[in-house]
């Protein structure tokens, strides 16, 4: 074989190993909090929705912020995961994009907030009671717990009412941390 041709293959070689490294699979932040690798997805959240975090008016501030703390809760950043979870619950808690349901059927869905069925926002107040709870604030967890229980009271299955052993537990938890044997 003559050192052309060996030259044009080896350039043909790198030629596709750089457009193969060009479309390369991107990790989404789902997967690198699946790898664990936490702070990775923390900044991939950020580098794909940084903008809307801390946009209330974005249609999904809160899964944004449910996101963002999930991931910093796994991490062991309490403060900043209270942070995100508070965010969202907020936003849960207010009036903002009521009856955007409605108008979107009409208009764009996109005009629709998403602020959850009724077990994700008691998921959500369940992973703030856990971070509070984890950061050592026994008190501030135990209300977000029963706000859970609250939440959950409000499903509109009667078989779905109240039935979160999970949040039970924590409850619990949270009543024997500042030594309330009764009610635990």
């Amino acid at each position: 074989m003559s050192r052309h041709r060996s030259w044009e293959r080896y350039l043909t070689f790198v030629v596709f190993c750089g457009v193969l490294s060009g479309c390369a699979y991107q990790r989404t932040a789902e997967d690198l909090f699946i790898l664990q690798r936490y702070d990775d997805s923390i900044r991939k959240i950020m580098e794909d929705d940084g903008d809307e975090v801390g946009d209330v008016n974005d249609s999904d501030y809160v899964l944004h912020n449910m996101r963002l703390g999930s991931c910093e809760l796994y991490s062991g950043n309490y403060r900043q995961a209270d942070k995100h979870f508070g965010r969202a619950t907020s936003l849960v808690d207010s009036s903002i994009g009521t009856g955007r349901g409605v108008v979107s059927v009409a208009l764009w869905e996109s005009s629709k907030y998403f602020k959850g069925e009724t077990y994700e926002r008691a998921a959500l107040y369940y992973y703030r009671g856990l971070t509070n709870y984890l950061a050592g604030k026994a008190d501030v967890a135990r209300a977000s717990f029963r706000n859970a229980l609250l939440t959950d009271k409000q499903s509109k299955a009667e078989d779905k009412q109240e039935d979160n052993a999970g949040v039970f537990y924590m409850l619990a938890r949270s009543f024997l941390a500042e030594g309330d044997t009764q009610n635990a």
